[in-house]
């Protein structure tokens, strides 16, 4: 090997180049703004961690996953009145929508190896507790939108709206698994936050949060993400 030629690569990697860094500036604003929409300032410990995390996924979806997200993105254009809609009257934040972006891809006849149908990925028992009584109400698109709403409002008033990251979390995983991880604390108030019981959850819900807050970093302005996708400008246009 090169030494030389290795220790350059590595160095390349640990300093970002200016685009990197100008991007991830952005990605930082954006964060800062939805995370005030749940009263939260943004000035976390953490915050550059999520940072980081988001402009990880974001590279994911650009390269890897770039074909899956074009034709999610495209189906969301769809839905997306129902989900503004329903989102709006029960006073949630838009951005909570990309929750059924990485649940279903906008897919509402998905369905899971767990059992779990349709845009929002409801299992038949949750869905009981919130209206969807029929297997046919899981894919019912206005019904289930409402539901997902009624759902999102019930864990934001269990971890409190500053704790939103956690409620996020808890759309997939349960509350009940949260609740479980925050008595492990030894101090739940204090400390109560994502990033302290994250070492608790599953590695499929770890990564959900920065997942989710990816698709609504790209999903704010595409082009400026790489994408040749319409915004939700053009597409009312």
């Amino acid at each position: 090997y090169d030494i030389n030629a290795v220790a350059q690569e590595l160095a390349r990697k640990d300093k970002p180049d200016a685009a990197e860094l100008a991007e991830r500036q952005d990605i930082e604003r954006e964060l800062r703004r939805v995370l005030r929409q749940f009263g939260d300032s943004g000035n976390d410990q953490y915050l550059p961690v999520l940072v980081q995390e988001t402009q990880t996924y974001i590279a994911f979806y650009r390269g890897r996953y770039r074909e899956w997200f074009e034709r999610a993105y495209l189906r969301k254009h769809k839905y997306w009145p129902v989900v503004s809609e329903v989102f709006a009257r029960q006073k949630l934040p838009i951005e909570l929508g990309y929750i059924a972006f990485v649940e279903s891809g906008f897919n509402p006849r998905a369905l899971s190896h767990a059992d779990a149908h349709g845009l929002w990925q409801f299992i038949p028992e949750t869905g009981r507790r919130y209206g969807l009584a029929q297997r046919e109400d899981l894919y019912d698109i206005q019904r289930s939108t409402v539901a997902a709403a009624d759902y999102l409002v019930d864990l934001l008033s269990i971890f409190g709206s500053p704790s939103f990251l956690l409620a996020t979390a808890a759309y997939n995983a349960g509350e009940g698994r949260l609740m479980g991880c925050l008595r492990q604390l030894d101090d739940p108030f204090k400390k109560r936050s994502f990033w302290e019981i994250r070492g608790c959850l599953a590695p499929e819900t770890q990564e959900y949060v920065p997942r989710v807050m990816a698709a609504a970093v790209i999903g704010s302005d595409p082009k400026r993400y790489g994408f040749d996708l319409p915004s939700e400008e053009d597409i009312r246009k």
